[in-house]
């Protein structure tokens, strides 16, 4: 078996530790690679993975730098999991093993690394957080499919506050997060969700629920700026549905004023506060998760625009200077610091129980599964 798959070994078995050494991979290297000819897919895939690769070797290099700076030991460090992922075995299990599915018939061969520990951070790791990302919007897609055939109607709301670039992301969040608790705990929002009574219908919401996604960007001209995309699904007319979401409006600004954020100006009036209907829904879900850097091109934002905790990360590695590295490595470190813990993408029970409803009603013969063959220990 193992001489059967020599050739295999020289086009397609590449291990993280290829990109052992974050440096190896220059920045130079990967937009040559993204400039391939659109033909050679394969290499373009293969160097968007070393990529991440190094990328996330950036990472656990950070977080150590960070504990010896401060003196502390590693395990104390939320999130210190990307440390091991992918790199370090799994106790009593045989060690680390090569597997090979061949499917035949000209379909390609694919291969992977087992018993190697995954830490599954959605915030700091980007080769865990790619795969988590899809299943999320696979999960948000059917939400949103179950909606169509339920005759429910998706729409969007935005929620964010105004900021100046010296606030810290830790008091930000902090007070961006009370000031939604809030905006659930109101009137206002209960009467969205309220059970059926005999003398009141459900709440417009009570039956789709919602979905929450959390985003963070930072820019040199304002600062961070983390926000909430929530996802609505209401028993309702789509026009009435956003009139319904637009409601909250005044709820939400003064909850913000309560926590100390703007609420007051028009300026917060605008932007604080945003929805959309159906097809915006839709695209975003089919963006999120896939940010650029971790499906191909990341562009660096920083001077002009906001930059996602992925372009940090990778700034922090491939910066044209070690000034603007070390900016990065730190603005990415309070970040990660911050949002480690924090649900990406939380489903309401009602929403979650439709996905899975829409899960089970679409789901069509599985594809044949081919037993992964060990090739290597």
């Amino acid at each position: 078996m193992r001489h059967s798959h020599n050739n295999f070994f020289t086009k397609i078995a590449r291990s993280p530790f290829d990109s052992a050494g974050t440096r190896g991979v220059s920045a130079g290297g990967a937009q040559g690679a993204s400039e391939a000819p659109l033909g050679n897919k394969r290499k373009n895939v293969d160097a968007l993975r070393r990529e991440r690769w190094a990328d996330q070797r950036q990472a656990a290099s950070i977080y150590r730098r960070k504990a010896d700076e401060a003196g502390i030991h590693l395990s104390s460090i939320k999130g210190r999991g990307v440390t091991l992922c992918g790199w370090t075995q799994i106790a009593n299990q045989g060690g680390s093993k090569l597997m090979l599915v061949d499917p035949g018939d000209d379909q390609e061969a694919r291969a992977f690394w087992a018993g190697l520990q995954r830490c599954g951070g959605v915030w700091n790791c980007p080769v865990c957080t790619q795969a988590k990302a899809e299943a999320a919007r696979i999960s948000l897609n059917l939400g949103l499919a179950a909606a169509r055939r339920l005759g429910l109607s998706p729409v969007m709301m935005t929620l964010t506050a105004r900021h100046s670039r010296d606030m810290s992301l830790q008091d930000f969040w902090d007070a961006l997060g009370t000031a939604e608790q809030e905006l659930k705990r109101s009137r206002a929002w209960k009467r969205l969700t309220a059970k059926a009574t005999k003398n009141k219908p459900a709440g417009p919401m009570r039956r789709g629920g919602f979905a929450k996604a959390i985003e963070v960007t930072q820019s040199n001209r304002s600062g961070w700026h983390p926000h909430a995309h929530i996802i609505c699904l209401l028993d309702l007319t789509e026009q009435r549905a956003i009139a319904s979401i637009e409601q909250l409006r005044d709820e939400w600004l003064h909850q913000l004023n309560r926590v100390g954020l703007d609420g007051m100006s028009p300026a917060a009036r605008r932007h604080a506060f945003d929805v959309q209907g159906a097809v915006q829904a839709g695209n975003y879900v089919a963006k999120w998760g896939a940010a650029e850097e971790l499906t191909g091109g990341a562009k660096k934002e920083g001077k002009v625009g906001g930059r996602t905790m992925w372009q940090l990360l990778r700034d922090s590695r491939t910066a044209d200077n070690s000034k603007d590295r070390q900016r990065s490595e730190n603005l990415w470190y309070e970040a990660v610091r911050v949002m480690t813990g924090v649900h990406q993408l939380r489903m309401s029970p009602a929403f979650r129980a439709l996905v899975e409803e829409e899960r089970e009603r679409t789901a069509v013969d599985e594809e044949q599964e081919f037993e992964p063959v060990e090739v290597w220990r």
